[in-house]
């Protein structure tokens, strides 16, 4: 058994730097944003990532290429057979290239079911959907340097990473991929009728890509409108997939991720434990503790309150109801934003009658938990200490401090291109989707907040609506803020609270009168955890990934909430 290799590419490496990604071993040489991941590249710009620095060679022999490149990594292959076909929107416009670094001369490569010859440390290109698979006959393992390009030959001038942009289907091509998934649904054993349905539905969901590419192209603020058609999209195949087979699946795939920015499963989706607490009747008002200088975090939303709450939930006596307090406030006729014409989340102290703060309190107390998990209903204490956080209480702060007038506020501040970068990820994750089918704006989903003037976003890009959210909430918490007394309220920043964490913690605890145990002293002592609404590994500087989609908005926001 003869081994061709390229023993000495592979030593700048460890065994630890080797992760699974898509199931196979994989080492990342180019993602986007530079960090571990195989996001697709709507995810950010491509960068290299640390791994490939340490190897000159390697980069050489990209660079070679003459190609922008996307994703890079090497793959680690065991005895077996691998399938190495992703079906992808993000593989749909590129292409593939394989270069053999630990190769067997008895090893096969195969494409279409037809085998290809490859040399070692030789580039073979194909076309990033085409089926593909390697056989490796030995217990030894092979390893391969696979890469991504985009489909346009390279020039002299050809940059070494691919640009982040937009990235959507042309017409004919959303027309022709409808069209394969229409033929097989059409020879399935569907109720004819059923099929007629489809093909009709089809028929305008190809129309409507058709008019919003007409109108936006490949541009930033189409993406919602695009994102529309493929929600539309999604609706229509529930329950097709088993009629879908060989091109019609990969078809349907391709339509599917359009606009994924990654090819990790979705979360499983959380349901709020207001829900379930409202099984039970609310308490009467006597039952209720006095809310003795209860703690309101306001921020803007993906500012890091998570990570603050979370941790202060931590110190003894201290009471919560264990998430957002999203239903809890809104399922409250006078406080949903309908009763103001949805124009805003805005609530001032003209909401705060004495039956809504007494109705308020009654639905707080009935999911009180300390940090055991306690529930406050099988208690006897009289005063809590209550903590809370809620992102659209950066617009309430006058009705919070009318409902508790002796409130405590931590204005947790996070600088513009990390938050905003933080909102966009989250608006494309669909994690975080406030209001379906909201009056007055033209798409079917809106995230987070509701600011003042938010009507005025409809041909809006999401980065321009993810800064004008930030904008809006900073502007609102320091002018609020400013107008009740300096005592009741502290200022921290999210840079001091992952670099810092136990002075940060220290101080607000000082601030807010927090006891300390023994276990709080210990957890000061330790790194924070990632927070559990984290969506992507932090890093630093990982907001750079969407710097080009930033530049766009952030020169107006400099300055702001200083």
């Amino acid at each position: 058994m003869k081994k061709e290799q390229a023993d000495d590419v592979l030593l700048p490496f460890t065994e630890q730097d080797w992760q699974e990604q898509l199931g196979l071993l994989s080492l990342i040489l180019i993602s986007a944003g530079g960090t571990l991941n195989y996001d697709f590249a709507l995810a950010g710009q491509m960068a290299e990532t640390p791994l490939l620095q340490r190897s000159p060679q390697l980069k050489s022999m990209l660079a070679a290429l003459q190609r922008p490149l996307s994703r890079c990594r090497l793959i680690r292959l065991p005895l077996g057979v691998h399938h190495l076909q992703e079906n992808s929107f993000h593989r749909f416009i590129r292409q593939l290239i394989y270069i053999p670094l630990v190769h067997y001369p008895e090893t096969q490569f195969y494409l279409e079911d037809q085998p290809i010859f490859l040399r070692p440390h030789k580039p073979y290109q194909l076309s990033g959907t085409q089926a593909h698979k390697i056989v490796n006959p030995h217990e030894a393992v092979c390893v391969y340097l696979q890469i991504e390009t985009l489909l346009t030959a390279g020039e002299e001038n050809t940059p070494f990473l691919e640009p982040h942009r937009f990235e959507v289907l042309n017409p004919e091509q959303f027309q022709y991929l409808v069209g394969i998934i229409n033929d097989a649904l059409a020879e399935s054993a569907l109720n004819p009728q059923k099929i007629v349905q489809l093909q009709q539905a089809s028929t305008c969901l190809i129309e409507d890509w058709r008019n919003i590419y007409n109108r936006f192209g490949k541009t930033w603020a189409g993406e919602l409108s695009y994102q529309d058609v493929l929600l539309d999209f999604a609706a229509l195949m529930n329950g097709k997939q088993p009629y879908l087979h060989g091109q019609a699946q990969q078809a349907a795939a391709v339509v599917e991720t359009v606009l994924k920015t990654t090819n990790r499963p979705r979360a499983n989706r959380h349901f709020s434990r207001y829900f379930f607490a409202a099984r039970h009747p609310l308490p009467d008002s006597a039952q209720c503790p006095r809310f003795e200088k209860p703690i309101f975090i306001v921020s803007a939303p993906r500012a890091g309150s998570t990570l603050l709450f979370e941790t202060l939930a931590q110190f003894p006596n201290v009471w919560t109801i264990g998430e957002e307090s999203h239903e809890l406030i809104e399922d409250i006729p006078q406080l949903h934003p309908a009763a103001q014409d949805f124009s805003s989340n805005r609530l001032t102290e003209m909401h705060a009658s004495k039956e809504v703060i007494d109705l308020l309190k009654r639905r707080f107390t009935r999911q009180l938990r300390n940090r055991e998990d306690e529930s406050y209903t099988q208690q006897s204490a009289n005063t809590v200490r209550f903590l809370e956080k809620t992102p659209k209480n950066a617009l309430r702060i006058p009705f919070l401090k009318a409902a508790f007038p002796d409130a405590l506020f931590v204005y947790l501040y996070r600088e513009p291109a990390e938050n905003i970068s933080s909102l966009l990820e989250a608006w494309r994750s669909l994690r975080f989707i406030a209001y379906r089918n909201l009056p007055g704006w033209a798409h079917r989903q809106w995230s987070f907040l509701l600011p003042a003037g938010w009507r005025d976003l409809q041909n809006a890009s999401i980065a321009a609506i993810a800064a004008y959210q930030w904008r809006q909430c900073n502007d609102s918490i320091v002018n609020d803020l400013n107008n009740i007394p300096s005592r009741d309220w502290c200022r921290v920043s999210y840079t001091d609270l992952v670099t810092h964490p136990q002075q940060t913690l220290m101080q607000i605890a000082h601030f807010a009168d927090l006891d300390k145990d023994n276990d709080i002293n210990e957890l000061l002592k330790q790194t924070l955890p990632v927070s559990s609404l984290t969506l992507s590994n932090p890093a630093a500087d990982k907001w750079r990934k969407y710097e080009s989609e930033l530049n766009a908005v952030l020169p107006e926001l400099l300055g702001r909430a200083d």
